[in-house]
Parts: structure tokens; sequence; C-alpha cells
């Protein structure tokens, strides 16, 4: 009989803006009489490019937060700091979670980090860990835009339609993770790739999100909170 843990296998996957976030994780196989493993963690940030309506828009992250969560174990030791971006904020036996707060002036995150992560142990078989990355709309940063309105916009109106922009963005996620990754230790599991596909939107969606477009450009303020409080922004 084999002495070794058998490895773990993709269970499930959400990862609808693959470039913005790219999650991988692996964990070693660990001998039987320890039943513990170390997780090594893969994370690229970067901009995504979307095409909607009529143009196309680039985006990035400024933030974010990262959860792991073990069932049928324990979380062993997780580490503190990942790369001096994600700090440790919470940690259970069952699941840990690192945050990225913004950085004042902060465009976006590009980011690349292999790292370990923390040391699983097993409980009771199968064991199953997942990783999920979170952000807020605020997190969302708007890079560039082509073709969604004129270039001759007042300052003013360009933020409040790029702040519009990436809550649209946000909600077209369809799940609530931006990317989950999910690996067990069963071999009779079958792989299931979530829906991550954000075409077909609802027409009426994109009419409401063309009018708002329309009406910010024409309306005659340039007025900041005017603006936002047409546009139902806080």
């Amino acid at each position: 009989m084999s002495d070794s843990y058998p490895p773990l296998h993709l269970l499930r996957s959400y990862s609808p803006y693959p470039s913005c976030v790219s999650l991988k994780f692996a964990g070693e196989i660990a001998q039987k009489t320890t039943r513990q493993f170390p997780l090594t963690l893969t994370l690229n940030l970067n901009e995504q490019d979307k095409s909607l309506l009529d143009g196309d828009v680039k985006f990035g992250l400024k933030g974010g937060k990262l959860t792991l969560t073990v069932e049928n174990g324990n979380i062993i030791a997780p580490q503190v700091l990942l790369n001096d971006a994600y700090e440790l904020v919470s940690a259970s036996d069952t699941s840990a979670t690192w945050q990225y707060t913004p950085q004042t002036g902060q465009s976006i995150l590009k980011v690349e980090i292999v790292s370990f992560l923390a040391t699983i142990q097993v409980i009771s078989d199968p064991i199953s860990v997942t990783l999920t990355y979170d952000i807020n709309p605020s997190d969302i940063s708007i890079t560039d835009v082509e073709g969604l309105w004129r270039h001759d916009i007042h300052p003013n109106k360009q933020s409040i339609l790029e702040r519009k922009l990436a809550q649209f963005i946000w909600k077209l996620r369809l799940s609530s993770h931006l990317s989950l990754l999910t690996l067990s230790s069963d071999s009779r599991a079958h792989e299931k790739i979530l829906e991550s596909s954000i075409t077909g939107i609802d027409p009426q969606t994109l009419s409401q999100l063309h009018q708002l477009f329309e009406s910010i450009y024409n309306v005659e303020t340039n007025n900041l909170l005017e603006l936002a409080y047409l546009a139902e922004l806080d």
C-alpha cells in the first residue's frame, strides 16, 4: 500500500475575467503518517479587456480579498504576508483571509505572486480546499475606454461614467466571487467549470446603460455632486 496521500484534483473553477485575476494553487503529496501538506499559491493580477455596447473598456483592480477555506481538514500556520502585498486579517482552523488595501494614488495592481500559503492538516477523507478572490465595486479601476462616450466629455462627467461602468462590470460576475477554485482529494469527483461567460447580457440592461451615458453627457451641468445624484452614486 502506498504511504503517500492522494493528490488533489480540480473540482470547481470560476474565472470570468482571467486576465484580471488568475488563481492557481497546488498541494504537494504528503506522507500518510503526517497527514499534512503545504499549499502553494500562484496569483496574477493585470488589466482586462472587455467589449461592451459599441466600444471597449479596459479595467484592473486596486484591491481585493483572498480567502482559503478547508473541508475535512485544518489550516496550520497560514502565511502572514504574501509578497508584502496581502496581509492576513483573519484566521481559524478552517478559514483564512488575506486583504489588500488600495494605496493612495494607486491606479491598478499588477501582481505576480508565487508563495507558500498554508499547511493543511487532513482530518478525514476526502479533503477539499477552496480559494476565492472577492472585490467591492470601489476596487475596480477603469483604465481605458474606447467608443462608449465622446472624447470631448468633461472630466467630472467622465469620472461619474467610469464609476457607473465599474459598478456595471462588478454586477456581471454572475457569482458571489470574482474568482473561485476548489481542489479535492476525492478521485471520483468530476471537474465542474462554473459558468463564466459574461456574454448574453439582457438587451434592456444594455439599453439602460447606453441611455445613462447619453443623459450624463447631454446634461448641462458639470457639477460633480449634481452628476453623482443624477447617476445615483453615493
